[in-house]
Order: structure tokens, then sequence, then C-alpha cells
């Protein structure tokens, strides 16, 4: 069965000369200056204010930034409102633009790898892992644990946690912990909440072109054009980036498919008065990637290679479309709506057995269209001492799956379609009736609706037979009470304890997972919510006169319903392995999260971050027995994070020449659930050196993963007995069966060095 989409064959086509249309265009990009008074449209004697309190005037982007003697103050916005970092009754990890810059962060993988008691996997089928405080996805969920924001809106999609390309950035915030009070669905871990960069005021542009080892060529550009003095503005991004694939292909005696990924993004800001601020923006993005790599059994992961008889390759397009509506009606009023419309597509072949023995082969294919619309409403009163926020959003997902495996002799094929609608409402209020105290409390309430339709075939001996149609529909109710009191025993001194909750949605399996073809061996279609609490205590402290921040915090989770695969017995008509989704007992997990932050020289700053994660099963039988105390799946017990930058002024304050290095880890884990298999522990080290001139123009160098340090990155239960063995291996000891196997998933990128060149004005 071919289920590839015509449309998607040439839109990753590959021009020739890519090095150099990528410096033409840099040429062009740096040739264009920056006082242009035919955008400025505003008489250059006179610096412009800012437009408003919340939105101060950027400084000029080719000012040489003078070597800071303090730690710069970070004003977020994932809680729904500008709060200081500092000061907000959370753990969130933040990271400016600039910061984002000076760290070299390309992807997912690189901003939860700066963040304590997170972790990531970007996989080869375009997915995403994700995991915080021992909240993980994984094999444990068709949902994330931890959901996705870009500019206000929920991004991922159901059952497909693909992770969009970071380009052009305002900021990105990590939150930990179940977020139910303000986000509601697939946030029981925590939350990412990206900021994408909006118009501004006064002409910019900025392009860099990246070259490195394995033939990595990246190019990112934006240009921001002021189009009417204060009231329109125009804003375009793009990104291109492509590189060699590192993994080895042994029975084909090639690589993987090279990894080729394409976005841009443009944005019209118009403030029809100084009270309304409209932003419509749309987003394309286009990625062919290598197909769902099963690493070769082998205890040497420097090799990286596969075994796989056939070359597989996934391409995805999503196209997103958005519009942000900021009315600010009265001094202690603002009205806000958020509109975004998402559609997307993905095809997927891979090698389902792994190796060259058999001749099994996946071929999905998946779109979706997805709605989401926000009303919100905040404001103050009394005398500003209370604070709160008021919002109902409508939720829409409407995704489509087939996929068929297995050989030319013996396959299944599945096609699954659903209608996911949710409504929910949320609040919070502050009060803050003395300048020592704050209190605050929230609540969220979401109905969900999702209507879902299986049907199938399978085919013995050249014999198609079909499966019977079903349809079911599953309505869900639920309520994400939380609250949080803060001391502010100095300007520089808080405390806070904290309670939140929230959920994660419900689900069907398959047909081929539940049973119709298993002569009534099979799960139950529908999984029901995982719902999670949460207690926090925490610090956040200042020293020195904002030299020396250190922030500490402690956690105990309690998440119950888990959704997890259990691994059945394979299908008496097929041969092949049964994994539904079903519901199994509890995690309890409890941890500390602790960052320092020090700048005890000008221009130099170094941070530190450890995290600790604790978690275990509890009341739990799997298909590995029981498993009560053994630890969930993709959950590092240890997470450290170490950073210095120095900076300093040369050539007589004409340039700045910069130093940065970082070490990331993360150690212990188990990858299955029946603790047979130990996650992989992971240790990087990247290092970054240039200079920045005061005309604008930047050139660095860059070494990631400086010590070649290799690691697998595993799919979850990748080496539980499956019917794939003959009966002598099936009756191995576990960990002989995982030597045995071909393991499916990724080895992690060997060490890459490069040259980037930039020009900002």
């Amino acid at each position: 069965m071919n289920t590839e989409k015509q449309s998607s064959k040439t839109f990753l086509s590959d021009p020739t000369s890519v090095r150099l249309r990528r410096l033409a265009v840099l040429a062009v990009f740096g040739s264009l200056t920056a006082p242009c008074p035919a955008f400025a449209q505003a008489d250059p004697s006179e610096p412009a204010e800012p437009e408003s309190a919340q939105e101060e005037a950027p400084a000029p982007a080719s000012a040489i930034r003078a070597p800071s003697d303090a730690i710069e103050e970070i004003t977020i916005t994932s809680r729904r409102r500008e709060e200081l970092l500092q000061r907000v009754a959370a753990s969130v990890q933040a990271y400016t633009a600039e910061e984002l810059e000076s760290a070299g962060i390309d992807g997912f993988e690189d901003v939860f790898r700066l963040t304590s008691n997170a972790y990531v996997e970007e996989r080869t089928g375009g997915d995403a892992v994700v995991s915080i405080r021992g909240v993980s996805t994984g094999d444990m969920s068709r949902e994330p644990g931890v959901g996705l924001y870009v500019d206000g809106a929920y991004a991922f999609f159901r059952g497909v946690q693909d992770t969009p390309p970071l380009f052009d950035l305002e900021s990105v915030e990590v939150l930990r912990g179940p977020q139910g009070g303000l986000y509601g669905r697939n946030s029981v871990g925590g939350a990412l909440v990206i900021n994408t960069a909006r118009p501004q005021f006064d002409f910019g542009t900025s392009a860099k072109v990246t070259l490195g080892s394995d033939n990595l060529e990246k190019f990112e550009g934006s240009l921001n054009l002021p189009l009417l003095a204060e009231r329109l503005s125009f804003r375009v991004a793009y990104t291109d980036k492509q590189s060699d694939n590192f993994v080895a292909n042994s029975t084909l005696g090639r690589n993987e498919r090279d990894p080729v990924s394409r976005a841009g993004r443009a944005k019209l800001r118009f403030t029809p008065s100084d009270a309304v601020d409209i932003i419509l923006a749309y987003e394309r993005s286009r990625e062919s990637l290598s197909g769902f790599d099963r690493i070769a059994p082998t205890n040497d992961p420097d090799q990286r290679r596969t075994l796989a008889d056939f070359l597989g390759q996934t391409r995805q397009a999503s196209d997103r479309y958005s519009i942000d509506v900021s009315w600010e009606a009265s001094p202690s009023l603002n009205v806000r709506y958020l509109g975004s419309f998402r559609k997307f597509d993905r095809f997927r072949s891979f090698d389902d057995d792994g190796g060259a023995t058999l001749s099994s082969v996946q071929r999905q294919s998946f779109d979706s269209n997805q709605q989401t619309h926000e009303l919100r409403l905040s404001g103050v009163l009394l005398d500003d001492k209370v604070d709160w926020i008021v919002a109902g959003v409508a939720y829409r997902d409407s995704p489509s799956f087939s996929g068929g495996q297995g050989t030319d002799a013996v396959s299944s094929v599945n096609v699954v379609d659903e209608t996911y609608k949710s409504q929910s409402v949320f609040g919070q209020v502050q009060y803050q009736p003395k300048e020592w105290v704050r209190v605050s409390g929230q609540l969220g309430y979401t109905r969900e609706r999702i209507k879902n339709t299986r049907s199938g075939q399978i085919l013995l001996g050249g014999v198609a037979t079909p499966l019977p149609t079903l349809a079911q529909t599953e309505i869900e109710r639920v309520l994400t009470p939380g609250a949080d009191v803060s001391f502010f025993f100095t300007d520089d001194i808080l405390a806070y304890v904290s309670y939140s909750t929230s959920y994660k949605t419900g689900g069907f399996n398959s047909l081929r997972d539940t049973g119709v073809t298993r002569l009534g061996m099979g799960a139950d279609p529908y999984y029901r919510p995982e719902k999670v609490r949460g207690f926090e205590v925490g610090t956040k402290t200042s020293w020195l006169d904002g030299r020396l921040l250190f922030n500490v915090s402690l956690f105990d989770m309690n998440q119950r319903a888990i959704q997890t695969r259990v691994m059945l017995q394979p299908d008496p008509l097929t041969g092949q392995q049964v994994r539904p989704f079903q519901n199994i007992g509890t995690v309890e997990s409890q941890g500390v999260e602790a960052e320092l932050v020090a700048v005890p020289l000008p221009g130099l700053q170094f941070s530190l971050g450890y995290g600790f994660t604790d978690a275990e099963l509890k009341d739990s039988v799997t298909q590995a027995g029981d498993a009560d105390g053994n630890e969930p799946i993709d959950i590092p017990r240890y997470s450290f994070n170490a950073g210095v930058q120095y900076t300093r002024e040369i050539f007589a304050g004409r340039a700045d020449a910069f130093l940065r290095l970082d070490y990331q880890s993360r150690l212990g884990g188990k990858r299955d659930i029946a603790n047979v298999v130990d996650l992989d522990d992971q240790a990087l080290t990247n290092m970054k050196f240039g200079l920045e001139f005061a005309n604008g123009m930047t050139l660095s160098f860059f070494a990631n993963n400086v010590f070649n340090r290799s690691f697998f990155e595993l799919e979850p239960d990748a080496c539980v007995p499956s019917g794939m063995l003959t009966p002598a291996q099936l009756s191995l000891p576990a960990d002989q069966i995982c030597s045995i196997l071909s393991r499916p998933g990724i080895a992690n990128a060997p060490r890459v060095v490069g040259i980037e060149v930039g020009a900002k004005f």
C-alpha cells in the first residue's frame, strides 16, 4: 500500500550551488543600511519614545554591548501576564533572544538540556519525547506530558509531537510542574512557551550563514520594515538548514537520508490607536528527514549504523495562520483575542524489523487541521492590589491516520479518523494586601469530546479481509484548581508555596490493538485521562547588588491513571506485536531544582543548574508483571548544567571578543517499564568564541559535542520480546534479547565544528 502524497514530492528539491546562494543572500541583507529616513518617517534628531510601558524601544542592533556587572532582569509572559521572573511563585527557566543566540540554541534538545529536571529527544521520525519532573511522554502516551505553546496557541497535534523550527525568537520559557490553572490539557509536567519576534516600528535586518562539518549548511535571516510611523510594520524571517546524515546503513552501503528543513514566517502589525495592537502572522515549514532508524545490535555506539534493508523517509509540512488582537479598554481592563489555525501533513516509511532478514515495512500517512480561539480579559482592582485574568478557550483538532505494516504475505492496515473538541474556562486572581505577602488562586474547567472512527484490513497469503468499522464517542469533564502564596521578605528575597493540578487527554487504540483480530484477547479501546497534582516550595534570592542569583525549589507530584503501552502476545492471525495503551497505576515523584547565576567581574558570567527526580510506579501491573516500585521510562534521575561566558571590548571599543562554554549531563533512569534497560548517560560540551563588531557584523567559531561523546536515544520497551524472535531466543533473559534485537531509536550527533558569519543592522 502506498499512502504517499504526490504534493509533497518536490517541496524540498534542492538547487545547486547552495553555499553560494546563501552567501549571496547574506550580502543582500548586509547591503541594507540601518538609518534609512524613508522607513523611519520621523525626525532623527528626536529619539522615539517607547510605544507603551509594556514594550520599550529596542536598543540599536549595531551597538556594542558594554560588559555587564549585574545580571539582567528578565520579564516573562508565560503566566498570561508580564512579570519579573524573580518575583514569580513558580519554577520557570527563561531565555531571551540574546541568550539563545549566545548559547547556540538550534532546537528543542538544546533548550531542554539547559534546563534542570527537563529531558527531550528529537527522533528521526520527527516526533519529540519530552519529560519534566518525572512526567514523560515516550511510549507512556500518544499525548505529550508537556504542553507546547507558540505565540500563545497550543502547538502539538493530537497523537503527533512534532517540533516546529526555532528561529527569529523573542524568548523561550520553560514552566515546571502542572499548569492546569492557566493552560489545561497536556501540561501535566509543565509547558514550553515560545514567543516569536514581533514587528517593531524601526527598520532592522539580520542574516547569518553557518557552515560546518558533515556538510552542515544553515541560513537565517530577518527583515523588519516600518510602513507607517508607529502604526504599521511588517517583519519576515526565513531559515534553511541541511547536513549529511551521520547514521551509516551497513546493509545498503550508504548513509541514511540527509535531513533538510526550511521555514519562513511573515508578520504584519497594525496599531490603529495607542490602545489597540493587531498582529497577523503566517508561518510555513517543510522538512525531509530520514526514516525511523533501528540501531544495529552492537555495544559500540560510535559506529552509529543501522542494518535496515529499506531506506525510510519522513516528509512533513506545516502551515500556521494566526491573529493576535490586544485592546487596552481602560487603565484597569485589557481585552485580548488569540486565533490560530494550523494544517499539518506527514508521510513516513521505515523498516519495521530493523534488519536484512525480513522485509517488513511500515508506511504511515497523517494529516490534521487544528484550530484555537481564546478570548482573555485581564485587569487590576483596588489600587492595583488585585490582579485578575479570566479566559475562555475553544480548541478543535481533526487528525486522520492511515498506516500499513508487515510483509507482502502478512500485513495489516489501520485507518483512524478523529474529531477532538474542547471548551475550557480558566481564571486566576492575585491579591497582595501587603507588600510582603501575595495570595493567588486559579481554577480551570474543561469539557472534551472525542469522536473516533476506526477501520482497517488484514492481508494473509494475498487475501485481504476487511475489519469491521467501529465508531465511539467519549466525553470528559475535568476541573483543575491551584493556589500559591508568596512571601517577600525583602525586595531581593522571595519564598513561596504552591499547589497545582492538570490532566492529559484520553484516547482510543487502533483496531489492531483492540482485539478485533485477536479472538477477544485485546484491550479496552478507550483509555481515560491521566491526572496529576503537585506541591512546590521554593525560594528566589538576589545578592551582591544583583550580581548573584540563587533559586531553589522542592516538589512532590502524584500522577494517576498513567497512560502507557502494554505488550500483549503477538496476534495469532498476523504474528504482529500488539501494543495498546491502557491506564495503569500511579507515579509518585519528588525532587529538587537549584540554579545559581553570578557575575563576579564585568563581562564574566557563569551559571550552574542541578536537578534531581526520584520517580516510581505505585500499584502498577504491566506486561512485565508487578511494576510496583519500578521507575517510569525516560526520566533521568540527575541533571546538571554549567555555563560560562566572558566578553571583553577590544580594538578601542570597536568590537567585543567573547568566549562561551556550556556543559550538560543527564544521569540515571530507565528505558523500559520493566527496568531492564538503562537510559544511557549523556554528557555534552559545547564551545563558541568570536567577535561582534560595532558595525553589526559578527564572526564566530563553534564546536558542538566537543569531546565527541556518544549515546543511544532508544525507543521505550525496545528490548521486550516480540514475535520477530525464534522460540529459543524468546527464552533468553531480557538483557540478552536486547543484544539480539536491532534497537529502534537513534544515536546522538557526533562532534560538529563550524563557522558563523552574520550581520545585523
